[in-house]
């Protein structure tokens, strides 16, 4: 093979490679709850209801002089869509179809930094509550 020939099919692989950190916004019907401090909003999102409840109580159940946010008394059903109520990405500290996120893109980025670590993006996304 001609190494230009070699060179185009080695970037022609590796073009994939380099936008899997932008990943599609997630949709549809969830499990979740939204989570507030003074100062921000939190959301956590799954697609599974046991594993929202999972960590949902274990958030619950951190000593109030630990726990910065309140957490409510159960996950809802939430409907994500086009929008940017939230910034999320995966939660890979969760079963997969499992997201966090903030209020802002900035506090996405952080969370992302701090606990979930994934080479994603925050994506922006709708959230509305299913009543």
């Amino acid at each position: 093979m001609k190494p230009l020939a070699l060179l185009l099919l080695l970037a022609a692989l590796t073009e994939g490679c380099a936008s899997t950190t932008q990943q599609s916004p997630a949709r549809g019907t969830f499990w979740g709850y939204v989570a507030e401090s003074p100062t921000e909003r939190r959301v956590l999102v799954s697609s599974d209801r046991g594993a929202c409840e999972q960590v949902r109580q274990g958030n619950r159940d951190r000593p109030a002089n630990v726990r910065t946010f309140s957490v409510p008394s159960a996950c809802r059903q939430l409907v994500l869509g086009p929008g940017s109520d939230y910034w999320i990405v995966p939660a890979l500290h969760m079963p997969a179809g499992s997201y966090v996120g903030a209020a802002t893109a900035e506090g996405c980025a952080a969370m992302n930094r701090d606990i979930s670590v994934t080479p994603w993006k925050c994506q922006p996304v709708g959230v509305r509550v299913v009543e």
